[in-house]
């Protein structure tokens, strides 16, 4: 998350996002954040598979 100041463009580092478990992790979606910055929640897209290897099979 970045502060942007409007008067100059410049661009300021504030925060990364990200679950405590990043696997599978598409997208950081519906962020909400209190006024001062404090506190904020958000939402997240996974997508998980599970992949099989088959041998002997004819």
């Amino acid at each position: 998350m970045y502060k942007i100041d409007l008067n100059t463009g410049e661009r300021k580092l504030l925060m990364t996002l990200a679950p405590s478990d990043v696997a599978g992790v598409t997208t950081i979606i519906d962020l909400r954040m209190t006024a001062d910055g404090k506190a904020y929640g958000y939402s997240f897209s996974r997508e998980l598979s599970d992949l099989f290897q088959v041998e002997g099979v004819r």
